[in-house]
């Protein structure tokens, strides 16, 4: 199969969690209910599902939104769309993503996928991916994106492409 092509990422300073906030509602904003994978990749900690928390609850989500590390894969329904939100840390592989079945839900639901490369092969290519890292004044994340999925500044900084 062959993967779309990437646009350059562009890497935004996140300082605080009302920075995290604000990405999160651009996100949800822009890309609504989507039918899209998006990949979160960056070190334990980082905010990867507290980013997912905040777009959830900008789409209306208003159930408590659980951090999947140990149930895998929770799903979730909003004005009939389905959203899945899985956290691939703990899998032992691409064998473990197949029993999953998260397969199924591809082009039926926006997708959000923590720890995508525990899958291996396995792990559906994303749309967009959000890349975090630790920095000195905070965090920082790296956003890519294919098929023409754009996120509009957030009103926060942004410190360039590449």
């Amino acid at each position: 199969m062959k993967k779309p092509a990437r646009k350059a990422g562009t890497t935004r300073r996140i300082g605080d969690l009302a920075e995290l906030d604000r990405l999160a509602c651009a996100c949800a904003r822009e890309l609504g209910f989507t039918k899209a994978i998006v990949h979160l990749e960056g070190p334990l900690g980082v905010g990867k599902t507290t980013f997912v928390r905040y777009w959830l609850q900008h789409l209306g989500i208003s159930d408590s939104v659980r951090s999947p590390s140990f149930t895998l894969l929770e799903c979730y329904e909003q004005e009939g769309q389905r959203i899945v939100h899985t956290d691939l840390f703990r899998l032992r592989g691409a064998s473990e993503l197949e029993n999953l079945g998260l397969r199924d839900y591809v082009g039926e639901a926006l997708i959000f996928i923590e720890w995508p490369e525990r899958g291996e092969w396995a792990t559906p290519p994303p749309d967009i991916r959000f890349v975090f890292a630790y920095s000195d004044t905070g965090r920082s994340v790296c956003i890519e994106s294919s098929g023409g999925l754009e996120i509009p500044e957030p009103g926060g900084h942004q410190s360039g492409s590449g």
